[in-house]
């Protein structure tokens, strides 16, 4: 799920966020001290090649969302701050804070509030929210951006001076290393694919490994296994902690695990064929 806007605490994990999943838009509240996310969503709302318009208002009333100045979700019991709570830390734009979930889409402005717009706001701020707005008392946005520069280091605030920082490298602000089973576990196709690409890829390391140490010194099964499972472990946990300084990649406890299972598959097999 690519993430368009995201808000971080302190830490560097994520408030909020705006996403997009297939053409269907998804908004997140972090849950303190886990790793899963409320979501509230809209579905069919940003179809390839429509411009939309997306206005999100959140407050004691609960979560509305707008798409092109019209109520599409009103969600009373999802709030994305408390009322004690005041918005604080990073905005980061076009991916998440550890950097695997990129948006490829196209933001053309973006406008924040210190104030809760009711849908009439909303409706009057549709046809016009191309221009720049001007602020006049608590009317006016307390940022806007239009992202018109085209060049340089910086996306400025026509109305404020909390201007954006657009890095000449990307850089992840939150590195995760080895996430566990339980907390990258999905039921979807994609990461069943994942966990049978990273099983099959090591059956032929185990199996010809296997036969190497074979050659070299025919030793019992035991050791045989044992030592091709300690090899493979220690390859595919450097391959997960490179993977912590590639901003495109993840590293996962789960790669290390079904990597090591293809290996065991593969020695298995080298064993029954050197039997048979």
């Amino acid at each position: 799920m690519g993430h368009i806007f995201s808000i971080l605490d302190e830490q560097g994990s994520e408030t909020f966020f705006v996403g997009q999943w297939r053409i269907h838009l998804i908004l997140g509240k972090g849950i303190h001290g886990k790793a899963t996310y409320r979501e509230v969503g809209i579905r069919d709302a940003l179809k390839k090649g429509d411009k939309r318009f997306v206005a999100i208002t959140s407050g004691a009333d609960g979560t509305n969302i707008y798409v092109d100045g019209i109520l599409m979700k009103s969600s009373p019991r999802f709030h994305l701050f408390s009322m004690n709570e005041k918005p604080s830390g990073k905005i980061v734009l076009g991916n998440s804070s550890t950097g695997g979930e990129y948006w490829t889409g196209n933001l053309l402005s973006l406008a924040i509030y210190d104030r809760v717009l009711t849908g009439e706001e909303v409706f009057k701020h549709f046809p016009q929210h191309i221009h720049r707005p001007k602020k006049s008392g608590e009317e006016g946005p307390v940022s806007f951006y239009l992202f018109d520069e085209h060049s340089g280091t910086l996306a400025h605030d026509s109305v404020g001076g909390h201007h954006l920082l657009i890095p000449s490298r990307f850089k992840v602000l939150k590195k995760t290393i080895l996430v566990p089973p339980w907390e990258d576990f999905r039921f979807t196709r994609s990461y069943l694919m994942d966990v049978l690409t990273n099983i099959l890829g090591f059956i032929p390391f185990g199996f010809f490994f296997s036969a190497y140490l074979w050659m070299r010194k025919p030793r019992s099964i035991f050791r045989l296994l044992l030592t091709s499972i300690i090899i493979a472990g220690c390859i595919s946990l450097s391959i997960e902690l490179i993977q912590v300084y590639l901003p495109t990649r993840s590293s996962q406890l789960t790669d290390v695990i079904t990597n090591t299972l293809g290996t065991i598959i593969g020695v298995i097999l080298f064993v029954k064929n050197r039997k048979s």
